[in-house]
């Protein structure tokens, strides 16, 4: 079950090794969301990175 708290969803997040600018400007946009939108984000991040066999380190 997700985390239902924004900050922790955020602080997951920017802990991630994985995190790009990108990921946490889609996160920034969904800030005034609900808390949904937050969970959504983070569940399409990880399925894109999933897709992608690469990984720049």
């Amino acid at each position: 079950m997700p985390n239902e708290n924004p900050k922790t969803e955020l602080q997951l997040l920017l802990n991630d090794e994985k995190c790009t600018l990108e990921d946490i400007e889609q996160f920034h946009e969904l800030l005034d969301g609900s808390i949904n939108d937050l969970i959504d984000i983070r569940r399409r991040i990880e399925i894109e990175r999933n897709k992608s066999p690469l990984r720049i380190i």
